[in-house]
């Protein structure tokens, strides 16, 4: 190893130290799978996606401007062409009987093997996974065409070329959907 690579090392060492943890990330990935709090979203929000899409449109637009409020304002009158939704892994055994868990970035199949794309184009993947302690399952998030992101839809994520089946939880949260427990 050179003594660049090794200098660079240590320096990586010394900030991750000093850096403040306050939650593992395999907890927060756990929390935003249970709750899909609008606060917690990691690699949910991105441009490819707008805020009706993700499920973050609030009840009323203040009616002072805003930079985007046209876009905005444009987006919630028409219906969304993706649904960011929560999905439960029905079973995580491989046919080896190896159990497997999803991690994030894996294709999102219907039954019958085809990729859901919406009506953009876009490939429908999983975006977020972590376990689900408190509803007792492998949780994944992923935007999912309307027609498929209904409640009780049955779908297949495929993970290490095999297809797992999953479940349409719904595109809100899986645990105190009310958020009753937080109050």
């Amino acid at each position: 190893m050179s003594q660049q690579t090794e200098e660079l090392r240590r320096r990586a060492n010394e900030l991750r130290a000093a850096m403040p943890r306050t939650v593992p990330s395999a907890e927060l990935r756990s929390i935003v799978c249970e709750a899909a709090d609008e606060h917690l979203f990691h690699v949910e929000l991105t441009p490819d996606y707008n805020l009706v899409e993700a499920g973050m449109t609030r009840p009323r637009v203040k009616p002072q401007s805003f930079i985007g409020k046209d876009a905005y304002l444009a987006q919630r009158e028409v219906a969304p062409d993706a649904v960011l939704c929560t999905l439960t892994v029905d079973s995580a055994v491989s046919a080896d009987g190896t159990p497997r868990y999803a991690l994030g970035g894996e294709p999102i199949l219907a039954l019958d093997g085809s990729r859901l794309v919406d009506a953009l184009g876009r490939p429908s993947y999983v975006t977020s996974a972590g376990s689900g302690p408190s509803v007792g399952k492998h949780l994944l998030m992923a935007y999912l065409p309307p027609a498929v992101a209904g409640a009780g839809t049955s779908l297949l994520v495929e993970y290490m070329g095999e297809p797992y089946p999953v479940t349409v939880a719904g595109s809100g949260a899986v645990f105190d959907p009310s958020g009753s427990r937080m109050r």
